[in-house]
């Protein structure tokens, strides 16, 4: 395990649903095997559509991200401070890439990203002529205050990687998600713990937060050509009645699928036909 710091925390180019977003049917093979009360089923329900969320934000960061290096080295750059993502009215990810200059942020690289996918992108030939919109700016301080936050309470990580984080669009009243992920360093295998919520509000204050484990343990992933690879993979999970977005944005990256038991009610997360859930390898996020 890796304890926050803030300076690694706030050195890392980390990187991003809605919580207001309309509800959507959950992907064959993602379902309930028994007893399941309506309200677990909704919160279910609830829980994928944030995962897939942040799924397609780490995607787009993560692919995004190898676009950008294959341009250039970030070491010759030192102003670039970081990225952040947004949700395009084409249904797409933008992802842009900020520097800091004389004191203001400008965009140095926006790309829009369709799943793993650069549909378009480009490095500013004058940065200080595409100053980072007021909604961007938001995200940028809201994640700097949950980074800040989480070295303040000396939080876990369960890897040995930088944290990578995801920010969603503001919720109906006005809090930005920020999530904190432990990155996936070994390969075949994704941290199932070390990850965090918090919400920061238009202040960019942190009024609330959660973690989705107390330990550290990983699961594995499953390249789709593997031959008599295992079933699924189970586990019991005690800190929410349903599966919670963290353990859909997992299972999307396992090409296995998830079992989780809670309580008396059995879930399987399979995302192995859906759309973002084939990848031949799993990894995300700077």
């Amino acid at each position: 395990m890796t304890k926050f710091s803030l300076l690694l925390l706030v050195a890392a180019l980390a990187a991003p649903g809605a919580a207001n977003a309309q509800p959507f049917d959950l992907p064959e093979g993602v379902g309930v095997e028994e007893q399941a009360t309506p309200q677990q089923e909704a919160a279910n329900q609830r829980a994928s559509e944030l995962g897939l969320q942040i799924y397609l934000h780490d995607q787009a960061a993560w692919h995004g991200t190898d676009w950008v290096r294959a341009r250039l080295d970030f070491a010759d750059h030192p102003e670039i401070k970081g990225y952040v993502t947004e949700e395009l009215a084409s249904g797409n990810i933008g992802l842009v890439y900020y520097t800091e200059l004389d004191g203001a942020l400008y965009e140095f690289a926006r790309l829009e990203m369709a799943g793993s996918k650069v549909v378009s992108g480009a490095i500013m030939q004058m940065p200080q002529d595409q100053p980072l919109s007021r909604d961007l700016q938001r995200q940028v301080e809201a994640r700097q205050a949950a980074l800040e936050q989480g070295a303040k309470e000396q939080l876990q990580l369960c890897t040995s990687g930088a944290v990578n984080t995801v920010l969603l669009p503001p919720s109906e009243t006005g809090e930005i998600p920020v999530y904190l992920l432990s990155a996936p360093v070994e390969p075949g295998r994704f941290p199932l713990g070390g990850h965090y919520l918090f919400n920061v509000d238009a202040d960019g204050k942190v009024v609330s937060g959660r973690a989705f484990m107390h330990s550290c343990t990983d699961v594995p992933v499953i390249n789709r050509h593997v031959i008599n690879g295992p079933e699924n993979y189970t586990t019991a999970h005690l800190l929410d009645d349903h599966p919670n977005e963290i353990l859909h944005y997992v299972a999307r990256n396992m090409n296995l699928p998830l079992v989780i038991g809670t309580g008396n009610v059995l879930w399987t997360l399979d995302y192995r036909d859906s759309a973002g859930g084939d990848q031949d390898e799993a990894g995300g996020g700077e």
